[in-house]
């Protein structure tokens, strides 16, 4: 089955990716993967991006200042986590990744799961 995605049915996954942001698209996608994970008893990684090409050159340079901003995602995934946890989900797992092309980043993360790994879906919000 080399190079074709492999689409099963989500009591077939054992764990659930999902990517987020502010956006609505992304609201839902994690309300989507949240369902999904408490109904089959998937573990759930949340994950978000730190866009480094958004920053400015200072910003970018400045290791403080993005150990801050990796904080900040931090703690605004633990309110993920917390609603997760409320609708019943056992196993989740939480990570920031600092990247300067994010969505690449994601469609070749998005695709090396789905070639290595039978046991992973990927919600994907973002374009």
């Amino acid at each position: 089955m080399k190079g074709k995605m492999h689409y099963g049915r989500f009591d077939e996954f054992k764990n659930i990716l999902v990517g987020v942001d502010e956006s609505e698209g992304a609201q839902k996608a994690f309300q989507y993967a949240v369902k999904q994970a408490s109904k089959t008893g998937a573990a759930l990684l949340i994950a978000s991006i730190l866009e480094i090409e958004e920053l400015n050159v200072y910003e970018a340079l400045d290791p403080e200042y993005l150990s801050q901003k990796q904080s900040q995602l931090l703690l605004n995934l633990k309110k993920y986590k917390q609603y997760a946890e409320n609708s019943g989900v056992k196993n989740i797992q939480l990570t920031v990744e600092k990247v300067i092309r994010p969505r690449k980043l994601l469609r070749r993360f998005c695709r090396n799961i789905c070639r290595y790994l039978n046991h992973w879906i990927a919600i994907n919000a973002w374009n």
